[in-house]
């Protein structure tokens, strides 16, 4: 699909037992966009998010507002939209 994207995204920082996952689902609801987050072993979390170039950057902009305080360092890959997911979800 032109102009559909997937972005992995990691955070690092305090991003674990502050409630980063649920606030992600909460903004990912105002987008058209699916994918899923979920806390890594190494204390970081993993976001992927597919959709449009305009709604993927809206959800990843506010994302990082609303959970500036908490997040050090973010490494973002970019790659080929796949579309496999339904809907925005956590996962454990």
């Amino acid at each position: 699909m032109d102009n559909f994207l997937r972005k992995e995204v990691y955070f690092s920082g305090s991003v674990q037992g502050v409630g980063f996952r649920y606030k992600s689902c909460d903004i990912a609801s105002k987008f058209c966009i699916t994918g899923t987050v979920e806390n890594l072993k190494d204390g970081r979390v993993k976001l992927v998010v597919e959709g449009s170039l305009f709604e993927v950057q809206g959800f990843l902009f506010e994302l990082r507002q609303r959970m500036i305080q908490n997040i050090t360092n973010d490494v973002c890959e970019d790659h080929s939209y796949k579309g496999e997911f339904s809907n925005f979800k956590i996962l454990s």
